[in-house]
């Protein structure tokens, strides 16, 4: 059995607040998901273009293949396999350079 009670006005009352309240909490939740989905794509354009910023120091020299790099104190840090960098070495004093810089 279902029984139907109405609401005074101080309790209508209080329901609206609650209505307006919850209304706000939508609409600041709405902001913010929007704000997270911008800055989730500003992180990824910019390790977009740190990648290619390391990409373009490693290939300025001449390593264009390397399993993993990374900038590290001022120093780029990159994996390679060993051939690569006797070639590296092999093209650095060819061209003059004694040392690996």
């Amino acid at each position: 059995m279902e029984k139907t009670f109405r609401l005074e006005q101080k309790e209508l009352a209080a329901l609206d607040q609650l209505e307006q309240e919850k209304t706000r909490a939508l609409a600041q939740y709405g902001a913010l998901s929007i704000d997270m989905k911008n800055a989730e794509q500003r992180i990824n354009s910019t390790v977009e273009r740190q990648q290619s910023f390391l990409r373009s120091v490693l290939m300025h020299r001449g390593v264009d293949r390397f399993s993993a790099a990374q900038i590290v104190n001022g120093s780029v840090i990159c994996t390679v396999e060993d051939e690569l960098i006797s070639n590296v070495i092999e093209e650095k004093k060819t061209n003059g350079l004694a040392a690996v810089e």
